[in-house]
């Protein structure tokens, strides 16, 4: 499963009792900031990626495409991450909140995103409650 694959699925997780995975689905915090104008487009930054050294930021024309455009930054940049040898596990920080470190970022979205066709790369559960294979 490539990220274009990943981007369009709406499954959810299913974790089994015995500690298989399904579908690995981790939450990104997305911050949202609002164009300035006509002229300007929609501002969009996922901060957990500076942890390991990536800026991670993206631009909607409309408002309408800020979730698609935020995931779709998200995907790509955990290819780069499990390419470069990261461990995108390490990202799996759940919610923060992260308004007092971005003020310009006045809205902030809970993002799961799909990412088990990324994580078979690397054959490693983001569930703290699971064990890696």
């Amino acid at each position: 499963m490539n990220s274009k694959d990943l981007l369009n699925s709406s499954k959810t997780m299913d974790v089994c009792l015995s500690g298989t995975v399904n579908e690995v689905i981790m939450l990104f915090m997305v911050g949202i900031e609002r164009p300035q104008d006509n002229n300007t487009a929609w501002g969009i930054i996922v901060p957990v990626f500076e942890e390991l050294g990536y800026g991670c930021v993206s631009a909607a024309d409309e408002q309408g495409e800020v979730l698609y455009r935020a995931k779709e930054v998200i995907l790509l940049m955990a290819e780069e991450v499990i390419a470069n040898g990261h461990m995108l596990s390490t990202l799996n920080t759940g919610f923060v909140d992260y308004r007092a470190e971005y003020p310009a970022f006045t809205e902030w979205l809970a993002i799961e995103v799909p990412v088990e066709g990324l994580k078979g790369k690397q054959n490693v559960s983001t569930s703290p409650y699971l064990n890696h294979f």
